[in-house]
């Protein structure tokens, strides 16, 4: 992160290299393109954390001298369940940021919201589904996982770090609320999006930036 914009002097660059920005302090979403490349592939930081806490508690569950319990069982079962779809969400979100990469033909404003909605979606899964991974083999592990030399504690500790920047804050804290206001509104813009035009309608005719005042990018109903 920074504080400041940079000043680049003497960095030479092909005309064809640059990506034409609006003026200084204007709002636009074709920005939004830079920011999902700049950040997605972060999921894969919590994707390996998910897993390495799998193979630790797999791994202690078979040293046992005898065989796990049928809770045990079925809690790796929801595991492997909950690491298949972390994986399949944030492949389905990388796929598509490579997909429409490349493609400077159309829309640029909606090139970027096309980008950075699967993009979202996909943190704010993994973020659920990487923490209830590590939660789960801390059961499967039991107390010594607390230790502080176990390498779950530290996995534990680090899968959370994903949620220091989230898609939006105050949704979340009352997220049941606003997905009732947003179903209740039938379409009805409820707040004014921070920038940028519509993008394209979610179902029954919804759109996502009329919900989230932080996020332009969900649409939770």
């Amino acid at each position: 992160m920074q504080s400041e914009l940079p000043v680049h002097i003497g960095c030479r660059l092909a005309a064809e290299d640059v990506l034409q920005r609006d003026a200084i302090g204007a709002q636009s979403d074709r920005a939004l393109a830079g920011q999902t490349v700049s950040s997605i592939t972060m999921l894969g930081i919590y994707a390996g954390v998910a897993h390495a806490a799998r193979d630790i508690a797999v791994g202690a569950a078979a040293r046992r001298s005898t065989a796990p319990p049928a809770a045990v069982r079925a809690l790796v079962s929801d595991i492997e369940t909950n690491l298949y779809t972390l994986r399949a969400t944030a492949a389905a979100a990388l796929a598509n940021a490579d997909e429409l990469n490349d493609d400077l033909t159309g829309d640029l404003d909606e090139r970027g919201r096309r980008m950075m909605v699967p993009f979202q979606c996909a943190k704010l899964a993994v973020n659920w589904l990487a923490q209830s991974v590590v939660n789960d083999c801390l059961t499967v592990v039991g107390g010594a996982a607390y230790g502080a030399a176990h390498p779950l504690s530290r996995l534990y500790r680090d899968v959370r770090a994903g949620w220091f920047m989230q898609p939006y804050t105050w949704a979340r804290v009352d997220g049941r609320t606003a997905r009732r206001r947003a179903c209740a509104a039938g379409g009805r813009r409820i707040s004014q999006p921070m920038s940028g035009s519509a993008g394209a309608s979610g179902p029954g005719g919804l759109r996502p930036e009329a919900f989230w005042p932080v996020s332009r990018c969900f649409l939770l109903c």
